[in-house]
């Protein structure tokens, strides 16, 4: 499969000014406020990015190193199945200690100790 080079350059700027676009017209405020902020929009926006940064992430692994690019989907696993045993630990503290919010404390590593059970 080739490309022609006047037909990714035409793609590349094409997309650039779709989303320099959309950018523009969010900021001029011609969308809705209410459709900016909605969780939904959040999601979806973090949903492509993540999804096209591990589509390509994980075929341009699999290229260089073969199969230990699993690695990629057994961290990416364990870090899920982990989050309960960090992320609860940190919100008790924060309860205990009327924190206004959790990251306060990741920065530090001297409260952590002290606090949790």
């Amino acid at each position: 499969m080739s490309f022609n080079f006047n037909d990714l350059l035409l793609a590349g700027i094409t997309f650039l000014t779709l989303l320099f676009g959309a950018a523009y017209i969010t900021e001029r405020g011609w969308i809705p406020r209410r459709i900016i902020r909605h969780p939904l929009t959040y999601i979806l926006s973090l949903g492509i990015y993540a999804s096209a940064w591990t589509f390509y992430g994980t075929f341009g692994l699999a290229q260089q190193s073969g199969y230990s690019f699993l690695a990629s989907y057994l961290g990416a696993s364990a870090a899920f199945f982990l989050a309960p045993l960090v992320l609860i630990p940190i919100l008790r503290i924060t309860r205990k200690t009327s924190s206004v919010h959790w990251r306060t404390y990741l920065p530090s590593g001297s409260v952590l100790p002290e606090l949790v059970p």
